[in-house]
Formats: C-alpha cells, structure tokens, sequence
C-alpha cells in the first residue's frame, strides 16, 4: 500500500470512533401551559438538559441535549430542525389540587365540584411533570409519561436514555 493510503487509513481509524460516538441531540420544549404554571416551573427544560447532557447509550454514545423557549408548539420540528435536534423532548406540568376537607378525590382537570372553594383551588398536592418524546420530523410518540414529585428531571432522564438505548 502506498504511503498515503496508510496515512489515511491511519487518520479514519484515530478519528472516527470519537465522531461515531457522538451520539443522539435532543431539543427540550416547554408546552404550552397557563401563565401561572409555566412562570413556577420555566427551568424545567434546563433542568432536564442538565440531567439528560452527557449520559451515555447502551452503544457507548452520549447523549447531547439543549433547551429551546419560546417556541410555538407548532414550530417545534422547524426549531429541532435548526439546532439540528434528531428528537423532539416537551414538558408539560399538570397540577393535581387537593380536594376539600372531606371530598374524596382531587380537584384535577377542572373538575367542577359544589365543594371547590378558592382555598382548594389554591392548595397544590402534586405537580407532576408530563413528557413526550419524539423524532424529529414525526408525530409518532416514542416515549410518553409523567414524573413522580421528587426527582421529576432525573426520572425523565433516566426514561430518555432508556429509550433512545433501544433505538
């Protein structure tokens, strides 16, 4: 073999592994919420980009993530797009109410109850935070679920690198 193909035999096999490893970019979006939710927990993208940004794949590739704001839900695949995104990761943060003293239940979904009064309105038990994740491009749901309370960013963490393991 002549000396240049060796020496670019040399350069693929020094190389390449890195750039193979690179791994899978995923965009986190904030869906849309009501003005209250969304100000009590704007740093939940950057919470689970924090989380998710460096985690390794079953193949030995890592995991890069990045949060995009203000982004219309309608224009997320044209902002991945962009970022160049090959998943699509949107929180969501549903807020269960607690009921009324002596109401079974909760208060969740609006529901309209003889018994709701502002202070059940109020009084927040849990806000779970919700997730679907997605190719870029696709409408298919990978991945959807919801958070417990305590380590919500890790949890989703955890879930995405599972699935994109598998993918």
């Amino acid at each position: 073999m002549s000396g240049r193909v060796m020496f670019a035999l040399a350069l693929i096999g020094l190389f390449a592994p890195p750039l193979l490893a690179q791994g899978d970019t995923v965009c986190v979006f904030q869906g849309k919420e009501s003005h209250d939710i969304a100000s009590q927990y704007a740093s939940d993208p950057q919470n689970v980009v924090a989380e998710l940004s460096g985690k390794t794949l079953s193949g030995g590739a890592t995991v890069q993530a990045i949060a995009v704001s203000g982004v219309d839900p309608k224009q997320e695949d044209a902002a991945a797009q962009s970022h160049q995104c090959g998943y699509i990761l949107t929180l969501r943060r549903s807020v269960i109410l607690a009921a009324p003293a002596g109401v079974a239940g909760n208060m969740g979904n609006g529901g309209d109850s003889p018994h709701m009064n502002q202070a059940a309105m109020d009084q927040q038990n849990d806000a779970r935070l919700d997730y679907t994740l997605r190719k870029t491009g696709s409408k298919k749901k990978l991945l959807n679920g919801e958070s417990d309370s305590s380590s919500p960013w890790a949890h989703v963490s955890d879930e995405v690198v599972k699935k994109l393991s598998r993918q």
